[in-house]
């Protein structure tokens, strides 16, 4: 019997749990609410409340690229396109900042959500190192380390949702 890889044990995490994870740090890292009252909401709602629904919601739509983005990036490690033998670490990383530019891209061209700075030559050399970093900090120049942690943990549950939805799919078609 294999170990399961680190990707097969993040699709099994349960969701509801990742949601609550993820809302409750990024409401509490935007401070829209403090960390006490968002534990308080759980236990007494049994789950998220309304109010971190809405508030989570909101923090998704603003930091638009980056959840987007972000969420695609884990669908796609969850299903292996960042890994041997599809792709090695510094193809792997370059593949990821390329995801994060094309989101930025949209994001100014539709007008959804916080465009990241364009400060993508602010460190030269080898691309495969060079353009993650540069892409790294035009969304951290953009959004600061409280909503960009913020994005990163909405996108990171949304990306497993996807995974979620998409297995759902796969085992009704198989099924039919």
């Amino acid at each position: 019997m294999t170990q399961p890889t680190f990707a097969e044990q993040l699709a099994e995490l349960p969701l509801k749990l990742v949601w609550v994870v993820a809302v409750v740090l990024a409401v509490v890292l935007v401070g829209i609410f403090e960390p006490a009252e968002a534990l308080e909401d759980v236990i007494v709602n049994q789950g998220l409340s309304e109010e971190q629904i809405n508030a989570a919601a909101f923090i998704f739509g603003y930091a638009a690229p980056l959840c987007v983005a972000t969420a695609i990036v884990v669908f796609g490690a969850v299903h292996g396109w960042f890994s041997p033998p599809n792709l090695s670490g510094p193809q792997a990383a370059l593949a990821v900042a390329v995801v994060y530019l094309i989101a930025g891209y949209l994001s100014k061209s539709l007008g959804l959500g916080l465009a990241p700075a364009e400060t993508y030559q602010q460190v030269s050399g080898n691309p495969f190192y060079a353009v993650p970093v540069n892409v790294f900090l035009s969304y951290f120049t953009s959004y600061g380390l409280p909503l960009m942690l913020a994005g990163l943990a909405l996108g990171f549950a949304a990306g497993l949702q996807l995974n979620q939805w998409a297995h759902q799919g796969s085992t009704n078609a198989s099924n039919a």
